[in-house]
């Protein structure tokens, strides 16, 4: 009976990521479609595993003891990098190409919400108590496999992809979903309802003139309070 040791499982956890990952790509025909909302679909679907096991290959190529860090496997970390790279910006070319010829930008993609009607959408008329929790960087293929080790415990998960506010920074994106009537990009700002919400204070107020019943908390100070403070928030 053959004894791997861990050192020898982490070489072969990394293989394991790159295959899955070639897996992905080689059954890739092409990048070029015919709409934005094509291309939407396709990488909820699909593309997204390029982001995913690329990742996890790398991550696990982080954790390996460095004297496993073999001439084969740095050229299997390189070519796997190249490929990424070459995919990934042909995929972005091609998506740019598309949005260009259509002549009329984001305004033709229709299959998915907007990320400003989020409130609108998930939460204006919910009589249940329901939690927020507003993650940032938190990518799509990330969600997809936090999705999957939900569904793992029983839980009943869903998830939908939407179009982010551009541009794409925490300051202009995340204030987008509270409740509003209108956004205003002011120099380096976002207004909601004409007001910078730059605090989490500020956030609250915003969010109690459409829902009394509410508030806004940091994650970090919620983790300092005890367990009957926690339960009455």
């Amino acid at each position: 009976k053959a004894i791997i040791n861990d050192s020898l499982k982490q070489v072969i956890d990394f293989y394991i990521k790159v295959c899955k990952y070639y897996g992905i790509a080689n059954g890739i025909e092409t990048f070029k479609l015919n709409t934005p909302d094509l291309y939407i679909s396709q990488y909820a679907s699909y593309f997204y595993q390029l982001d995913m096991f690329y990742r996890q290959a790398v991550s696990s190529y982080a954790e390996l003891d460095i004297t496993k860090r073999t001439t084969k496997v740095e050229e299997v970390k390189e070519k796997l990098d190249v490929n990424y790279a070459s995919l990934i910006n042909e995929l972005n070319l091609e998506w740019v190409r598309c949005i260009k010829e259509l002549g009329t930008g984001f305004e033709t993609i229709t299959s998915v919400e907007r990320q400003p009607d989020f409130y609108k959408n998930h939460l204006q008329n919910i009589k249940l108590k329901t939690v927020v929790i507003v993650s940032d960087a938190f990518r799509y293929e990330m969600a997809q496999e936090l999705l999957q080790i939900l569904s793992g415990k029983k839980h009943v998960a869903t998830l939908t992809p939407a179009l982010a506010m551009l541009p794409t920074e925490t300051k202009y994106c995340k204030p987008s979903l509270l409740p509003h009537q209108t956004l205003v990009c002011t120099g380096n700002d976002l207004e909601v309802d004409g007001k910078v919400l730059n605090s989490t204070e500020m956030r609250t107020l915003q969010l109690n003139q459409y829902n009394a019943d509410s508030m806004c908390i940091n994650y970090d100070t919620l983790m300092t309070l005890s367990k009957s403070e926690k339960r009455e928030i």
